[in-house]
């Protein structure tokens, strides 16, 4: 059991990783069915990912990418609204009048 939680949290890592290094290097973005396609052929050779379920390993690297695909659209939409109300104030600001 222990093998499958520390193979869980270390493919979560190694495709964070992955993503992370190739927008940094690249500037391009890693697709779900990517990383799959790379986890297949990391579990050819790699003992720990060996010991994950297939359908385990595709769960986490499902949720990395929900993950990754809402963190990117926080900028975006952060951006979007600030330019569209020109004030750059936050939805939650109140505004005060003398009492």
């Amino acid at each position: 059991m222990l093998t499958m939680v520390e193979a869980g949290r270390r493919l979560w890592n190694d495709a964070l990783a992955h993503r992370k290094q190739r927008w940094e290097e690249k500037r391009l973005s890693t697709s779900y069915s990517q990383q799959c396609w790379i986890l297949t052929g990391e579990r050819r050779v790699n003992p720990l990912f060996r010991e994950l379920y297939s359908q385990a390993g595709q769960e986490i690297l499902h949720r990395l990418d929900r993950h990754s695909q809402h963190f990117s659209s926080i900028g975006r939409d952060t951006r979007d609204s600030r330019s569209s109300h020109g004030q750059g104030r936050s939805p939650t600001s109140k505004h005060t009048t003398g009492q």
